[in-house]
């Protein structure tokens, strides 16, 4: 059974003052805060801090929930990078892909599968 929304915020709530590296390139954010309307982050990259609203994370996990897979693109690099911590998502660099999965691992850690 497929989590709803609702429950998947609750666990992207706890990235409150965490590090988040994007899955491709490792770019470094560390989230700020997260809220009802999305999240605040300061890339190390570019030194600056954005706004991801949360309608971002609602398309990219109904499209897992759906589809069962989310290919990685330059939109959704920190979204899917997020997504990835969940426990039941896991993740391929090639192609850049993350997925719905069987195997769960703690929330946090990301679980990459190579081919």
């Amino acid at each position: 059974m497929v989590r709803t929304f609702e429950e998947v915020w609750l666990d992207l709530e706890k990235l409150k003052g965490k590090t988040v590296f994007t899955l491709v390139h490792h770019v470094k954010s560390k989230v700020i805060d997260v809220d009802s309307r999305g999240m605040l982050r300061r890339s190390e990259r570019w030194n600056q801090v954005k706004h991801i609203d949360r309608s971002a994370f609602k398309r990219a996990w109904e499209k897992l929930a759906i589809d069962g897979y989310c290919r990685l693109s330059d939109t959704w690099k920190f979204v899917c990078a997020c997504l990835a911590l969940l426990p039941e998502v896991e993740y391929s660099l090639k192609p850049g892909t993350i997925w719905l999965s069987k195997n769960r691992h703690d929330f946090g850690k990301p679980v990459e599968k190579t081919q």
